[in-house]
């Protein structure tokens, strides 16, 4: 709530007429558990969006000590078919060498501008070893541009039905359960008109 009557009429300046704020919506797709013996693994995600940025997992082994700590799979490959159509991403899928650059043009964890942000906030910086070791994740990036700046440049997933096939490739581990947590990211805006909201778009 706004109290001061010289910022109030400012921010009513602003949104009297059209305002549009753009921002990343994240949602919790869904958790689903897997077996680390297996091979390989098959998850369908059904999201229609406007602008999808991507979709990130993390796995999480059940039986860890610290709620910081992410599970490494020991992926080999990732095929991803968008609405009945393969290799969407890489011609021959993304290889484990990929992976670590694959995050940090969303998230970019080894950039300069976020390496004395998080030494400001007391946070130390992930590097490759620990990412491969107890800070795994795994970034599939469908934006069509890696600036971040940009908003719109995420994939058009029109036709839920399909929607889009994610096929992973492993080592296997040993006989025991894993969570995997998927999260979409896609662009979003909100729309207000004469002070008031008028619609979300996503």
């Amino acid at each position: 709530m706004v109290s001061d009557a010289e910022l109030t009429r400012q921010i009513r300046q602003q949104v009297s007429g059209k305002m549009v704020i753009l921002y990343d919506r994240i949602l919790r797709h869904r958790k689903i558990t897997k077996n680390k013996s297996d091979t390989l693994w098959n998850i369908n995600l059904n999201v229609p969006a406007r602008s999808m940025k991507g979709i990130l997992m993390l796995f999480e082994d059940p039986e860890r000590t610290s709620t910081e700590s992410y599970f490494n799979p020991k992926i080999t490959k990732v095929e991803v078919t968008i609405e009945g159509v393969p290799n969407q991403l890489y011609s021959q899928g993304m290889k484990a060498y990929q992976q670590w650059d694959e995050i940090n043009k969303y998230f970019a964890l080894n950039s300069k501008k976020d390496v004395n942000l998080l030494k400001q906030i007391s946070c130390t910086n992930v590097i490759l070893e620990k990412y491969l070791t107890t800070n795994y994740a795994l970034w599939l990036d469908l934006r069509s541009t890696d600036d971040n700046s940009l908003h719109g440049s995420g994939r058009r997933i029109e036709n839920a039905s399909e929607g889009i096939t994610i096929q992973i490739t492993k080592d296997a581990g040993n006989d025991k359960p894993i969570n995997i947590y998927l999260f979409v990211i896609q662009d979003a805006q909100i729309n207000f008109e004469d002070g008031r909201f008028k619609e979300v778009n996503y």
